[in-house]
């Protein structure tokens, strides 16, 4: 199954692309120029490209598109990869208005040295030469890479408190999904699965919604 892309921008912070782009290198030239202003932070066309490229690793990867194919359409959603790292913005804001408040919510280097482990052992990337070369091909040092972890886990960590407990599917819910689907479930428990991820999801765009609402946003570009 095709993952969500609007689910990996927001919580994995564009890394997906690493395991299947060793080697390859970026579509565009990484500059400095501001796309948009979220409170304080600066956004830079940079930031935008590498969403960008983790948009045409996926169309290459999971629909068999062509390089020439998969840069067309991703820089045809470019506004999309904009809203998607604006909206991954307001949520590291809010995490770290909250981690403030209170340190123990702070991500500690035990939980980032999970994340990193985790995240190789699902892309295959054990070998450290390997790694490294994938880093580079998506324009990471392990020093930024680390810190996009950060980024993704802190995010992970806040929808985990503020939007997870809202999300409730009732056994009957379960039964009744999966009985209106024939043969799209193989159990109940997968379609048990699907609707609180349509929830989840539902509810995450509230959420954002809702930041967004409260932040001082500005784009500088048009597309």
């Amino acid at each position: 199954m095709r993952p969500s892309l609007a689910l990996r921008g927001l919580v994995t912070v564009c890394l997906v692309a690493l395991g299947a782009a060793t080697g390859q290198a970026g579509f565009a030239k990484i500059v400095d120029r501001i796309v948009a202003t979220v409170n304080q932070d600066v956004l830079t066309q940079g930031d935008l490209n590498r969403l960008i490229n983790e948009h045409i690793q996926l169309l290459r990867v999971y629909e068999r598109r062509s390089p020439e194919e998969a840069k067309q359409i991703a820089e045809s959603h470019a506004s999309e990869r904009l809203d998607d790292l604006i909206a991954s913005t307001v949520l590291e804001q809010e995490a770290q208005r909250q981690e403030r408040e209170k340190p123990e919510l702070a991500i500690n280097p035990r939980m980032l040295e999970e994340e990193i482990r985790q995240f190789r052992a699902d892309q295959n990337l054990k070998d450290d030469a390997e790694f490294e070369r994938s880093l580079a091909a998506q324009g990471y040092s392990k020093a930024s890479f680390e810190r996009e972890m950060r980024k993704s886990l802190r995010i992970k960590e806040l929808l985990k408190r503020d939007v997870v407990p809202k999300i409730h599917v009732t056994d009957a819910e379960a039964v009744a999904h999966f009985a209106e689907h024939p043969g799209e479930y193989e159990t109940k428990d997968a379609a048990l699965d699907a609707l609180r991820e349509t929830r989840f999801a539902a509810e995450r765009e509230k959420y954002i919604v809702a930041l967004r609402a409260k932040a001082f946003i500005k784009i500088h570009v048009t597309f």
